[in-house]
């Protein structure tokens, strides 16, 4: 679902869109059906410039000095 939320918040309303996984990159949509679907979905992903960060756990985004926003991983 995180994956199909990305997608619909970057592409249709021109978000800026950071997604965090906590698992490995191949477990990243691991619930969509059939695989190739997935890798399409990944590939819209990374078409459309959403960073993804996988094996991390967001502890903190915060507004820092200089006005960007920091993210504090486990």
């Amino acid at each position: 679902m995180a994956c199909e939320t990305a997608e619909l918040l970057a592409h249709r309303k021109k978000k800026n869109v950071t997604l965090f996984h906590p698992g490995t990159p191949d477990d990243l949509g691991k619930e969509m059906e059939p695989l190739f679907e997935r890798r399409l979905m990944i590939k819209r992903l990374e078409t459309l410039s959403v960073p993804i960060f996988s094996e991390t756990f967001p502890v903190e985004i915060s507004e820092g000095e200089s006005g960007l926003r920091e993210l504090i991983r486990k």
